[in-house]
């Protein structure tokens, strides 16, 4: 998507008045970010705005797109080793297929045999789930 911001802000402020609003309010007190940020509506800018708008104008392309809303997605993209592995942060494996393994943390994650599943570890928490499923997560998620 690619718009002027003087268009963009016109557009939000008469197609997605409760999101303008919101993001004003950030503008004016930045320190409060995180609390304003809260209440933003739960929609994506497609749905919230380029489906409502009348000055959208659509291009064809000839290229690979891939929505990146999922670790699905995410291992989609990443470079596999030779037994489909996509693995970034330090892991010591042993009988691991198809599987997505992301470590954001300072220690070694130790994996044996496991087929087709999704692990992310970081400092915050650490996500486990069957590759095709991480869509799912969000209903656990508290």
């Amino acid at each position: 998507m690619f718009w002027r911001k003087s268009v963009f802000d016109s557009e939000l402020s008469e197609n997605f008045p409760d999101l303008f609003s919101v993001i004003c309010e950030i503008k004016d007190r930045p320190e409060e970010i995180e609390e304003i940020y809260e209440r933003l509506p739960k929609i994506s800018i497609d749905y919230g705005l380029m489906e409502r708008s009348s000055r959208v104008v659509t291009v064809q392309g000839n290229f690979y797109w891939n929505d990146i809303g999922s670790w699905d997605a995410v291992y989609d993209l990443l470079i596999k080793d030779k037994n489909g592995n996509a693995i970034e942060g330090e892991f010591s494996t042993r009988e691991v297929k198809n599987c997505l393994l992301i470590n954001h943390t300072q220690k070694k994650l130790a994996i044996s045999g496991i087929d087709g599943y999704i692990l992310v570890a970081s400092s915050e928490g650490t996500l486990l789930c069957k590759r095709g499923e991480s869509q799912e997560i969000k209903e656990i998620i508290v």
